[in-house]
């Protein structure tokens, strides 16, 4: 599962709402497909993932949405490797939004995207606080900078940085305190933990990736507002266009290479082209899948019981040869 703090090589959910698309709101989910690696660049390609279109930004609408992902999640959605569990999942500040996934997927980690944050902190203290640039400056350093709140090593040193920062405040910048007080639980929750609680999400966290998405649906519109079944069918025609992209790599063409974990979904491009539709499909759904993770335990049949998993054979410190090959000999 990618996007599952427990997965093997665990990426984030990438959650944002777009605008001037069509008539209506599009909300777009992508994520990284960490099974393969792109030629060039050797990142990640971005999937985009689920789409939803909507009236308004309203938690109830949200909330259906999310509660209806879900369950599907929970029933494995064919060719995508999401679980509705410990999910790692990544937005902006929108509060309808971030609340009803919060509600909808409460096993979850959620990460603020911190450009989005720094950007809003800005606004409020040359907008309602009326900083000059110097003292812009000065408080941006103070939290973001690289000796500043998000720098500390722990929770403990948090607290007690975020309290000399608040001592400072209450003198040199009284406006801002109320703000600052609710700037730092919210980085505390949804930046700085997150961030300590899993190894592939970096202090530095940014939602460029759906911004990225963002960017490619308006250039497959043309930058026009669309009609709300022009706008579908060439939202579609992006998963269509990455899904070729996809099939492509297991043969070794395209824009991305298989990563080596999935090396044996590899194939020469005559054996692919032998094969027939069904079995290109299956092949094609099976590498989706991903590959098996590897049970730590086993259950008894009733399900009752549950003992860590036991190597097959004990064998000799450095034994190399198998177990066949390895008799005591007669002297």
């Amino acid at each position: 599962m990618f996007c599952s703090s427990d997965a093997t090589h665990p990426g984030v959910l990438r959650v944002d709402r777009t605008f001037n698309l069509g008539p209506c709101y599009v909300t777009i989910l992508c994520y990284q497909q960490n099974n393969l690696i792109r030629k060039g660049t050797q990142n990640h390609p971005i999937m985009l993932g689920p789409v939803f279109l909507h009236w308004d930004g309203l938690y109830p609408t949200y909330h259906g949405f999310f509660s209806h992902l879900r369950s599907q999640m929970d029933d494995s959605i064919n060719g995508i490797q999401v679980g509705g569990r410990n999910l790692l999942v990544g937005s902006d500040e929108e509060k309808a939004l971030t609340k009803a996934m919060k509600q909808s997927f409460p096993s979850s980690h959620h990460i603020l995207c911190r450009r989005h944050i720094e950007e809003n902190v800005k606004r409020h203290l040359r907008g309602m606080v009326g900083a000059n640039d110097r003292q812009t400056k000065e408080v941006m350093n103070d939290i973001f900078g690289d000796n500043g709140l998000l720098a500390v090593d722990d929770e403990y040193e948090f607290a007690m940085v975020s309290f000399e920062l608040e001592e400072k405040y209450c003198t040199s910048m009284p406006k801002f305190l109320p703000y600052f007080k609710k700037l730092k639980a919210t980085l505390l929750e949804y930046v700085f933990l997150p961030s300590k609680k899993n190894k592939s999400v970096p202090i530095t966290w940014k939602n460029n990736s759906c911004e990225s998405m963002n960017h490619i649906s308006k250039l497959t519109c043309d930058w026009k507002v669309q009609k709300i079944p022009d706008l579908v069918e060439k939202l579609y025609k992006i998963v269509q266009l990455q899904y070729a992209d996809v099939r492509r790599a297991l043969y070794g063409m395209g824009n991305y290479v298989v990563a080596p974990w999935m090396a044996k979904f590899k194939i020469s491009q005559a054996n692919w082209a032998a094969k027939s539709i069904i079995e290109k499909e299956t092949w094609f759904l099976n590498f989706l899948k991903g590959a098996p993770k590897a049970e730590k335990a086993v259950k008894s049949t009733d399900g009752r019981l549950t003992i860590p998993k036991t190597q097959k054979t004990a064998r000799k410190p450095g034994q190399r040869k198998r177990v066949k090959c390895s008799r005591t000999k007669k002297c």
